[in-house]
């Protein structure tokens, strides 16, 4: 049994969850300028955010409407438990009800090996 779970969210929604996960990841831990964090696009995407049992957000990931998935952060300490995957698998399903049916990761070259 996982002691996190993982949803479907909207950026307006959920937009200070999502970037605080993203600000610890991308922004503080890798030094990735927040100009180029922000891009602008997030309220175009479909967003997948992981709370762990108490509700506080460990991860995050988005994907456009072609079924293009990047922005894939999870917190440090909950990193190694399956919820990356977990939150691709819930992207690709929300994307097969709603037409979607080519995938694609976006990711950075050290993290191709994750996926």
């Amino acid at each position: 049994m996982n002691d996190f779970t993982i949803s479907i969210v909207s950026w307006s929604d959920k937009q200070a969850e999502l970037y605080s996960i993203r600000r610890a990841v991308f922004i503080e831990e890798q030094n990735v300028p927040e100009s180029i964090e922000l891009d602008g696009l997030d309220p175009d995407f479909i967003h997948v955010l992981a709370s762990d049992k108490n509700g506080r957000p460990i991860g995050t990931a988005r994907m456009d409407r072609k079924g293009k998935i990047g922005r894939m952060a999870v917190l440090q300490n909950h990193r190694r438990r399956g919820i990356g995957r977990q939150m691709i698998q819930a992207l690709m399903e929300y994307g097969r009800k709603n037409s979607i049916t080519d995938f694609h990761v976006s990711s950075q070259v050290a993290a191709v090996g994750f996926y």
